[in-house]
Formats: structure tokens, C-alpha cells, sequence
């Protein structure tokens, strides 16, 4: 049996954040994951500034690496549009932190052999940990044939809210939510994205989102979404869903005219809630889309999760020192959380229901776009985005 102080399950980037912070601060951990990398991910590939201050914390070296060898793409704009020809486009100030675009695959492999390299992390590749038990001075983390078996005295999951882990750490069945179902595929020879801009079609009856982003190769990742209790009721096949858009849908068809498949389409689901979730209990917490770190139309996904592995693991360190693991002392990490990323994570719990509700929420997000550009693009847009005064400045008709 493997003994080590923190075990981190998951190794996408809130686990990566986690084990690198724990290395940072001493402190020992397995790092598992029950993929073998390099491998692939579905994911947004956009991701917000939190990854570029997370990196640089950790190592001011890691973010030009990253650049020097093509593995990320620097975007200062944004916009939406829908089937009704109606946009709301965001340019953030170039002198402002940037989205990172990337291809998940290269982000995470390029983080990964940073790990193994790191004298406090053990990474385990092709183990999927399925089971955790409390014993009197740790837990026990075990695969299903119970072939592989981890000793910690605390485990930060990082698996994602719909995995048997996360169950069997919450006991939970599963986490309260929508689940959300994507298509992804890559293409080469798309015509030109202004300013390596990435874009949201949304379009009504049933609510389907199409995000097209550029990537740092001259590909473009293209991926289609939807709730996924809308697929069976209207009978949709989202692979064929994405190829028919782009084929007929008047703004992207001609880009993609000559467009070249790169592979196969891939699927995934994520789970999206308006509710504020639990992130700790006794001897664990929870990072990542686990703590509720996901939102395709924010991008909030792997910046949050990074800031949250970085929390943890800072969380973690001061639980060891104190030898106290009880879930009364673990919920400073909760707070933590909440404090540093609360008003985003709220704002992509008020998007979801925005999402949720088409017809009703979107003709005024766009009626209003003026206004949502210029918190968009101001420094902490988040804050102003929930400021009660600005609905009623759009209401009275007064300019900031």
C-alpha cells in the first residue's frame, strides 16, 4: 500500500494546481489519474486570466514556456450572436490579462511533465480510484479490483462532479443540477478569425449553444451544447447538429466552406447548477468542476479550478501542520473559495439560468449589450455584472 500525506485524485488542472502547490509548500502527494497522458479532453479551450496568475505564482518561467513552444494563444476578444442576428461583442484592453487558448491535451501534458519532475509528487497513471474508507488516522483510496490501495491522511478530489469518486468522497448519488451534453471537433483550413476572437451562436427551440475558438496550431475547435434532456425530446444527434450549422448557419458558413476534419468528434457532459455546492468534509475537499469550477460560456472552468487546487493545497499544508482533518477545520477552505472566486462563480450560476430560461433572458442581455461590453471588459466585471445599481441604471436609461 502506497502511503503518502495528501492523495489528489484527478489530474486535469485543478489537480495539477494542487500537486504543484503542495510541491511548492513540501508537502507529499500521489497525484492519480485513470487516464494515462498524454490525453485528450473536451473542454472549451478558453480559459480566463486565473490560469495566467495561478502559473506565474507558481513559476513566472511556465506561461512563456508555453508561448515559445506554441501550446497556448492570447485572446482579448469575445462575443455572442444569435439566430436572430443579434450580437453583444466584448474587446478587452490589451494591456489586461488574456484568455488562453489552448488545446487541453497540450495544456495538461505540458503541466504533467512539469509534476514528474517535482521531488514531493508521485504521479500514477491508469488507476481510476473508485472507493475511499475513513479509517482512525487517514483514509484508504482504492481501485475496484482493489489491486491498487493509497494510504493519505486527506484527499483532494478533483475528478469532476459526475465520476464514482466524487460519490463515493460526498456520498452523494450525484451532485444537484443540469447536465449538459457537447460535441467537439477540430478543423484546419477555416478562414480568417479576426484577432483570434472566439464566438457563441446561440440559437432558440430547442437552446443550443455553437463556440468556435481558435487554437494556437491554425486549428479551430468548434463544439455544439446542449441540456441534455432536450436530446431525446427532440430527437437531436449533435454530431450531426454541429456539421449542419456550419454548413447552413449565414455568419460561420463561409469560414467553414473549405474546412478540413481533423479526427473524430468527440462528446462530453458537464454539470451546471445554480446552487452554491459543498467543498469539503471530513479529510477531503473538492476542486475543479468537483467544486463547481465550470462554465462554458464564462470560460470559468480551468482558471477557477487551478485557483481552487492552489486554495486546497494551501488548505491542505495548514491541515497537516495542525494534524487536525475534522470537517469543522476544513471548511476555512469552503470560505476560501468562495471568497476569491464567489461573485464569478455566482455569475455563471445567473448565465446558467439565463441559458436556462432563452426566450425570457436573452432578448434582454441583448437589448442591454452596450452596457454588458463595458462591464465585460472592466477589470473586476464580475462585481459590476451582479450590482443590483446597474439593472437599475439600464432601467432608468442612465449611462455610467
Amino acid at each position: 500500500m502506497k502511503e503518502t500525506q495528501v492523495c489528489i485524485v484527478g489530474a486535469g488542472p485543478a489537480g495539477l494546481s494542487a500537486a504543484m502547490n503542495l510541491n511548492k509548500l513540501g508537502v507529499d502527494c500521489v497525484l492519480v489519474d485513470k487516464y494515462e497522458f498524454p490525453r485528450d479532453k473536451v473542454c472549451g479551450e478558453c480559459f480566463d486570466g486565473h490560469v495566467f496568475h495561478v502559473l506565474r505564482r507558481l513559476d513566472a518561467g511556465y506561461v512563456e514556456e508555453m508561448d515559445e513552444q506554441g501550446i497556448i494563444l492570447k485572446s482579448w476578444d469575445y462575443w455572442f450572436g444569435d439566430e436572430k442576428n443579434r450580437k453583444l461583442r466584448t474587446a478587452f484592453d490589451k494591456n489586461a490579462t488574456p484568455r488562453i487558448l489552448t488545446k487541453r491535451t497540450e495544456f495538461d501534458t505540458f503541466l504533467m511533465n512539469k509534476v514528474k519532475q517535482m521531488p514531493h509528487v508521485t504521479v500514477m497513471e491508469n488507476v481510476d480510484i473508485t472507493s475511499i474508507e475513513q479509517v482512525l488516522d487517514g483514509v484508504i483510496l482504492s481501485t475496484k479490483d482493489g489491486k491498487t490501495k493509497i494510504k493519505a491522511q486527506m484527499t483532494i478530489g478533483a475528478t469532476g462532479a459526475t465520476s464514482k469518486f466524487f460519490n463515493a468522497v460526498t456520498q452523494q448519488p450525484k451532485r444537484e443540477g443540469d447536465t449538459y451534453a457537447f460535441v467537439r471537433a477540430y478543423f484546419t483550413n477555416v478562414g480568417k478569425i479576426p484577432n483570434n476572437e472566439v464566438v457563441f451562436h446561440i440559437f432558440y427551440s430547442p437552446m443550443i449553444v455553437l463556440y468556435i475558438c481558435p487554437l494556437p496550431d491554425r486549428t479551430v475547435s468548434v463544439e455544439v451544447g446542449i441540456k441534455q434532456t432536450e436530446i431525446k425530446k427532440h430527437n437531436i444527434n449533435l454530431r450531426e447538429k454541429l456539421f449542419e450549422l456550419l454548413q447552413t448557419y449565414e455568419p460561420v458558413k463561409d469560414k467553414f466552406r473549405n474546412a478540413e476534419l481533423i479526427g473524430k468528434t468527440k462528446g462530453a457532459a458537464i454539470q451546471l447548477s445554480y446552487k452554491k455546492a459543498k467543498l469539503s468534509g471530513e479529510r477531503f475537499l473538492l476542486a475543479g468542476a468537483a467544486g463547481q469550477s465550470v462554465h462554458p460560456v464564462t470560460g470559468y472552468g480551468a482558471g477557477h479550478a487551478m485557483a481552487a487546487g492552489e486554495i486546497a493545497a494551501q488548505n491542505a499544508a495548514q491541515a497537516i501542520d495542525n494534524q487536525d482533518f475534522s470537517a469543522k477545520s476544513l471548511k476555512q477552505y469552503d470560505k476560501a473559495v468562495y471568497k476569491k472566486l464567489g461573485n464569478e462563480i455566482l455569475l455563471s450560476q445567473i448565465i446558467t439560468y439565463i441559458f436556462d430560461h432563452p426566450k425570457t433572458c436573452l432578448p434582454i442581455l441583448f437589448s442591454v449589450g452596450g452596457s454588458i461590453t463595458n462591464i465585460l471588459t472592466h477589470e473586476d466585471f464580475s462585481q459590476e455584472f451582479l450590482n443590483p445599481v446597474f439593472y437599475f441604471r439600464q432601467l432608468m436609461g442612465i449611462s455610467r
